[in-house]
């Protein structure tokens, strides 16, 4: 079976897990349109590389998904993560490193960063830790951010610089630290760089 293409086997199962599960939060009331916490819903994930790849099943396969969830009728926005091209009313939202280039791809949705990503898997038991809190939070505000990271000798560091962050306090002052820290797991222990 093909999966996440224009493919009605596929298509079918998907609609009925995504019913199940849509049934199962509507039953507990857990929508904010019901009084619960749930605010968004995410239908697909990272799919944007992947339809760009496969061409025009891919795009039938956005489309249709995007219909399929907004016919759930939850109350809440539905959310497509790394999808340029995320058909209304679902809103196309950023994940990665940075998103200080990322725009909604209509003037009406807001603009989202669905997954901050402050690190990176770059090899068995070894974690690579890049951006401070600080960082990850001036990347979705200010228009360019600078960060150099730093690795282990065997993964020669590769300085990223886009442009320098201005100087200004952070809020809250602990979630934001001025001290940058790399880290590495390794077997379970963790060792600074500075």
């Amino acid at each position: 079976m093909n999966f996440r293409t224009d493919n009605e086997p596929f298509k079918k199962e998907m609609q009925k897990f995504t019913t199940m599960i849509v049934n199962m939060m509507k039953s507990e009331k857990l929508f904010e349109s019901q009084g619960g916490p749930i605010i968004l819903s995410q239908i697909e994930n990272e799919f944007g590389p992947v339809e760009y790849e496969i061409g025009p099943p891919g795009q039938v396969y956005t489309n249709w998904a995007a219909k399929m969830a907004v016919a759930q009728d939850i109350g809440v926005c539905w959310v497509m993560c790394k999808q340029h091209d995320a058909p209304d009313p679902i809103i196309n939202t950023c994940n990665g490193f940075y998103c200080d280039y990322f725009y909604a791809n209509k003037p009406y949705k807001p603009k989202m960063w669905t997954e901050a990503w402050t690190g990176w898997l770059i090899s068995s038991f070894r974690v690579k830790i890049v951006l401070s809190g600080e960082q990850c939070t001036r990347s979705c505000m200010l228009p360019r951010a600078r960060v150099h990271s730093r690795v282990p000798a065997a993964y020669p560091a590769r300085p990223r610089t886009l442009a320098a962050c201005p100087a200004r306090p952070c809020t809250p002052p602990r979630a934001c630290p001025r001290a940058r820290r790399s880290w590495t797991l390794e077997r379970a222990s963790f060792q600074a760089f500075y």
